[in-house]
């Protein structure tokens, strides 16, 4: 009897720790595709701008992807008079949204910015840990550069909580794709 319940247990937490390893394949618009934890939810309140929201409160594990068109973005450069500053590629792109982004976190630790590729695509990824209103965190940003498109795609959790989800926020970075 002791055996059968010890083996019960055992396949229980087997099909618990399976189920939070399983993806969700979510499309935005017809422009982009990513891989996002099935424990993930969609929803409108994480930023007013983003085209993809997905999150969890109880985990505490969040994702939102921005995207620019380029020809805005050098207009808005242009009008603001902040071309000598931030150049048009995707390192100028980048800088202007971290200096942005930095300005309203209490920032403690930034990674230097890494080249990289995702999918074929051109991209800039840095790690920063902060607390914004006072809670730590710890967030993953991928800068990249579509065809037409600029992305911001950011995960984020809480310090304490950094490790247990590190690989997942590097999991759905991964897996974006432009359509």
């Amino acid at each position: 009897m002791r055996s059968i319940f010890i083996s019960s247990v055992f396949v229980i937490a087997f099909l618990s720790c399976q189920s939070s390893d399983k993806n969700q394949f979510v499309s935005v618009n017809d422009q982009y595709s990513m891989e996002l934890p099935v424990f993930l939810t969609s929803t409108a309140d994480l930023n007013d701008v983003a085209s993809l929201q997905y999150s969890n409160g109880e985990e505490e594990l969040y994702v939102i992807v921005i995207d620019e068109d380029k020809a805005s973005i050098t207009q808005a450069l242009v009008d603001n008079q902040l071309e000598e500053m931030y150049d048009t590629s995707l390192d100028g792109f980048t800088q202007l949204m971290l200096d942005t982004y930095c300005s309203g976190v209490d920032v403690s630790t930034i990674s230097d910015v890494e080249s990289t590729s995702i999918n074929g695509f051109d991209a800039r990824v840095v790690t920063i840990e902060g607390a914004v209103e006072g809670v730590d965190i710890y967030l993953q940003v991928a800068y990249i550069e579509g065809q037409s498109t600029y992305y911001q795609l950011m995960t984020w959790t809480l310090l304490s909580r950094k490790n247990e989800f590190l690989e997942q926020m590097k999991t759905m970075t991964n897996s974006f794709r432009e359509i």
